[in-house]
């Protein structure tokens, strides 16, 4: 037991008395006080964190649904891939279309910002609401020795179980493959 100073009348009491034996005031024990601070600012670490985590969860489940309903293969049903050798100069003989691409939960992203795509396939929600899918062209046209260096990113419309090339965003960065009308349908 220790002795305070009573805030009304100055005079020394225990600190586990209630009540001041000489005034009659109400003594407030700080211990308490603290212990209340101590369990709020508890919680309230608690429900930041909670909320944080929950909140990243929902946008998760949202945006992992969003890539479930895209998952599949898709096999190339239009193909103007010879057209390309008079648009890019850099594009050549080399390189070989792939007739199948595979869109897996593990290969495809959920992003808020077009960015540049390195073996894999990214989706965004357009302006209109779209869903795009944006992708590196060395994804739809490797070497024919299968190595991956070209920073090309190709855009598709992804509805009704088609992929459907279109013009990407202005902002884009690096180039993009000019629209040739590359199709893909889901298997």
């Amino acid at each position: 037991m220790s002795l305070i100073k009573c805030k009304e009348c100055g005079k020394e009491i225990s600190n586990k008395a209630n009540t001041c034996p000489n005034c009659g005031i109400k003594i407030h024990n700080n211990k308490n006080i603290m212990k209340i601070v101590i369990v709020i600012v508890v919680l309230c670490l608690g429900i930041f964190i909670f909320s944080g985590r929950l909140t990243r969860f929902l946008i998760n489940s949202k945006n992992d649904k969003i890539i479930k309903k895209i998952e599949g293969t898709y096999v190339l049903t239009n193909n103007t891939f010879e057209l390309l050798n008079n648009e890019i100069s850099n594009i050549q003989g080399e390189y070989t279309i792939n007739n199948e691409i595979k869109i897996e939960k593990d290969n495809t992203y959920f992003v808020n910002e077009i960015e540049a795509c390195q073996n894999e396939y990214k989706l965004i929600k357009s302006s209109q609401n779209k869903l795009l899918l944006i992708t590196g062209f060395h994804m739809l046209a490797p070497y024919k020795d299968k190595h991956t260096d070209l920073d090309v990113i190709v855009c598709f419309n992804v509805e009704n179980n088609k992929l459907k090339q279109t013009n990407c965003p202005n902002d884009v960065i690096p180039i993009s493959l000019p629209n040739i009308n590359l199709e893909y349908s889901r298997k």
